[in-house]
């Protein structure tokens, strides 16, 4: 057996970096390609909600132009953000091959929540913190 199959497991789980509950618990797989195609599943569905909750945050500020201004702004820092994390920081830390794409993807899974829950809460009070 090579090592590759033997980490794949160990990597998954690492790259994963979130809650076993979440749908990355069963992108765990025999083969980099499987979890590859997992990964880019879940990551469209955090990309879908994502702009559900982007699509809210404009509707709440649709009326005060200079906030519609500055969330379209954050969502494009954010957007080069991950671009820059993922795309170009963990993609060139990870060798070529099938593990650099699931490293890759990994983390936009990640960082697309993390924007999601923001989103979600940006115009809840002191962040979506409740007394």
């Amino acid at each position: 057996m090579n090592a590759t199959r033997l980490l794949l497991p160990a990597m998954l789980v690492l790259l994963a970096g979130i809650n076993p509950a979440g749908a990355e618990a069963n992108c765990t797989s025999d083969t980099l390609t499987a979890a590859a195609i997992c990964f880019g599943k879940v990551l469209a569905e955090a990309d879908q909600d994502m702009q559900v909750k982007y699509q809210a945050a404009q509707t709440r500020v649709k009326d005060q132009s200079q906030f519609a201004a500055l969330l379209t702004k954050s969502q494009d820092a954010f957007l080069a953000y991950r671009k820059a994390t993922c795309d170009e920081l963990v993609n060139g830390y990870w060798q070529e091959g099938q593990l650099q794409q699931v490293a890759m993807l990994s983390c936009k899974v990640a960082l697309t929540r993390e924007r999601a829950t923001d989103l979600d809460n940006m115009f809840q009070g002191l962040w979506g913190l409740k007394p």
